[in-house]
């Protein structure tokens, strides 16, 4: 498809600001030049008002900044596509841009084939946005139509496609409505729809299930560092959990009841038994404790269930640290056998480098619920080098 967009990408030098090259693709011109003052000539013959690169706007644009031509740049309509494809995708490959022309004799970036690959990219966002149904279409372009990384999109979108901007109160009762299974505190959902628009769409994208966005990937994270604690506030309420947990469980495990055990060394006025309801109670409210139950007493019930609690409420995922290489793996192996729809994953001695390489995509990803690390690993380089 031939979009009206101009396709930029830039090669130069983060420290000095120095541009290299420019590459610029124009429906089916290509143009690659060192000079700027050519760029600027291919821009200006370019009948388009819509300008489109890949982490355009935090790489290429402050790049720009530097040189004159920027201010030829500038008033054009930016569409980045980095920001989408974090929107719309879960694919780590399309986060990045899959630069297949390298080779093991040219390890050069080519900004025309890096244009061209946005272009393809572009594609694909339109594709995806296109099958997403309608209210949703309007619940993100309300909620992301005045921001600078998504306001050249929609600007785009709407050339072709009506788009209707919802006003606060259609705009909260239809998340409300569409996301009433997974959102559970709708008054701070009013706060969030006022102060992180932003944060809300990436959060709506990942509990959206025709998306299939499973985690927030690391450049969310890193841009929008309270996205977690929003989400958790969204979508989790002590309280609630507390009410539906026997039938968590149950539907989970397939039972619904919790053990209980004699408390050692209790006073008078402590309960005389403590039971595996108050340990996952204990852990859904993130608190520091120390349980310690018989053999056969249900241990990994008690960190398995709030595991999954909260995985399923918020994509939490729990840490469980175990120094017996043989328990980890018959953990691992259990709970994948026994809990459908959840994934456990090690990182430990036992596996082979390839294997914790796949663990650590799987967290990373949003694919595993829970990762079982020995304490060696915490000071492993796969561990803390991993983005």
């Amino acid at each position: 498809m031939l979009n009206n967009i101009i396709f930029c990408d830039i090669e130069a030098s983060i420290k000095t600001k120095k541009i290299n090259e420019v590459g610029l693709v124009y429906k089916n011109s290509n143009f690659k030049t060192s000079s700027i003052e050519e760029a600027k000539k291919f821009i200006s013959i370019c009948k388009t008002d819509f300008i489109s690169g890949h982490n355009f706007i935090d790489f290429d644009l402050n790049i720009l900044k530097y040189s004159s031509l920027y201010k030829d740049i500038v008033n054009y309509k930016i569409i980045d596509t980095l920001p989408l494809s974090l929107l719309l995708f879960n694919e780590k490959t399309i986060h990045s841009l899959p630069k297949n022309y390298k080779n093991e004799d040219d390890f050069d970036n080519n900004p025309v084939e890096d244009s061209k690959i946005t272009a393809i990219l572009f594609d694909k966002l339109l594709e995806r946005f296109n099958e997403i149904p309608n209210d949703t279409k309007n619940i993100f372009y309300s909620l992301l139509k005045n921001n600078q990384y998504f306001s050249g999109f929609f600007e785009y979108i709407c050339l072709s496609t009506k788009l209707i901007d919802l006003n606060f109160e259609d705009l909260f009762n239809l998340i409300k409505n569409k996301h009433n299974k997974t959102i559970v505190n709708f008054e701070y959902l009013k706060d969030v729809l006022i102060s992180n628009k932003v944060e809300l769409a990436y959060i709506l994208a990942l509990l959206t299930p025709y998306i299939e966005i499973k985690a927030h990937p690391p450049k969310i994270l890193f841009s929008y560092p309270n996205i977690v604690e929003i989400q958790k506030k969204l979508c989790f309420d002590r309280e609630l959990s507390n009410k539906i947990l026997s039938d968590f469980s149950k539907e989970v495990f397939g039972f619904g009841t919790f053990r209980e055990f004699p408390r050692l060394n209790a006073n008078i006025l402590d309960n005389p038994s403590i039971s595996q309801r108050e340990i996952v109670e204990a852990s859904l409210r993130d608190e520091s404790f120390l349980a310690i139950l018989p053999t056969g007493g249900g241990k990994t019930f008690t960190f398995w269930l709030p595991a999954i609690f909260k995985s399923n409420s918020y994509k939490g995922l729990t840490v469980v640290i175990s120094p017996l290489q043989a328990l980890i793996e018959d953990h691992i192996k259990s709970f994948n056998l026994k809990v459908a729809n959840y994934k456990a994953v090690a990182i430990s001695g036992f596996m082979s480098p390839l294997e914790r390489s796949e663990a650590v995509e799987q967290v990373v990803n949003g694919e595993a619920d829970i990762l079982y690390i020995a304490p060696e690993s915490l000071r492993s380089n796969t561990i803390f080098s991993h983005p």
